[in-house]
């Protein structure tokens, strides 16, 4: 009897979940972000690059944003992420390091350059390292997310070179 059961609720869950979506009028799609170079100034989002002594730092915005970290910076740069965790630990940005530099089958060490992942708000005197990783926050409009590449095995001195831009966006 519970095998009959059982077959029919697999049977009404196939049938229902071929039925077409009925969505909703009111629901609208997320625009889609739009980017320009440099930071933001009443809207949107800033990225910060900041390569090291490798080349200048890199910033743009984002406005109509709504994604992760990890999403600001993807959609507009190359990124790799490691074998480990192909989209939670950034091992690459546009290049840097190089792949004969790291491979980036697992976690760099610091000793081998890595990236850190800076935030900046209302709320932070200016940058702070990331409390959380890029694929966990949601880098709201009027804050700033920043990237700094480090071949130092004290991550923390490294700070980015350009400073965070940060405001109340209207509602």
């Amino acid at each position: 009897m519970v095998l009959i059961a059982l077959v029919a609720f697999v049977a009404v869950g196939s049938i229902i979940s071929t039925l077409p979506a009925t969505e909703s009028k009111s629901q609208n799609p997320a625009p889609k972000p739009t980017f320009s170079d440099g930071a933001c100034l009443d809207a949107g989002v800033t990225e910060v690059i900041d390569f090291g002594e490798q080349h200048s730092p890199v910033v743009y915005c984002a406005t109509n944003f709504a994604g992760t970290g990890w999403d600001l910076l993807a959609q507009r740069v190359d990124v790799s992420g490691t074998a480990d965790y192909p989209t939670g630990f950034v091992c690459r940005i546009e290049g840097v390091p190089s792949a004969a530099e790291q491979d980036c089958a697992n976690t760099p060490t610091y000793k081998e350059g890595s990236w850190v992942y800076f935030v900046a708000d209302l709320d932070s005197a200016g940058w702070v390292m990331s409390p959380a990783g890029a694929g966990m926050r949601k880098p709201d409009c009027g804050t700033s997310d920043a990237w700094v590449f480090s071949g130092s095995d004290r991550p923390e001195r490294v700070m980015p070179t350009v400073e965070p831009t940060v405001f109340k966006c209207a509602d």
